[in-house]
């Protein structure tokens, strides 16, 4: 029999995060990106500045990471997120933008936001879907290149 212990729990959830992290079919890591612009941001239960909202998620061979900033309060309850930074990486190719080349569309409670960020070599895309019902939200990304050839056909990310 196992007793309950806090630091057995602890070393037996640092054992699976570990192993998880481990997984050798993980796609490619770009590394640090650019410096983002400053983030003010809004937060209107404390009045101070915030840190950049940071979302990432995979699927086998896909991997993103988006930097967004919450700069202002939208109608219906929304984050007004401008998107600073977007990183897609499809196989072994990594494509980063940064906010000059990303156009972020808020939606109403952010339920259906999406971004489109222009690349050199592809338009990359994210969006959020979250069914109003359930309210289960789920993420997705996809990518052509610049003539509309698939590079990433839309993949739900987790």
């Amino acid at each position: 029999m196992t007793h309950w212990t806090p630091a057995s729990s602890i070393a037996a959830l640092a054992g699976l995060l570990l192993a998880s992290c481990a997984d050798p079919a993980q796609t490619p890591d770009a590394g640090p990106f650019p410096s983002l612009p400053e983030c003010i941001g809004y937060w209107p239960v404390m009045g101070a500045p915030i840190d950049h909202d940071y979302m990432e998620g995979s699927a086998p061979g896909v991997q993103y990471r988006l930097w967004r900033c919450d700069w202002e309060r939208a109608p219906g309850l929304a984050y007004g997120y401008r998107a600073d930074a977007f990183e897609l990486v499809v196989g072994d190719r990594v494509f980063q933008v940064t906010a000059a080349q990303l156009e972020y569309d808020v939606t109403l409670h952010n339920w259906q936001d999406s971004l489109v960020g222009t690349h050199p070599d592809a338009i990359l895309r994210w969006r959020r879907s979250t069914d109003i019902n359930t309210l289960d939200t789920s993420y997705f990304v996809s990518a052509t290149d610049l003539v509309g050839g698939e590079i990433l056909a839309e993949t739900r990310v987790e």
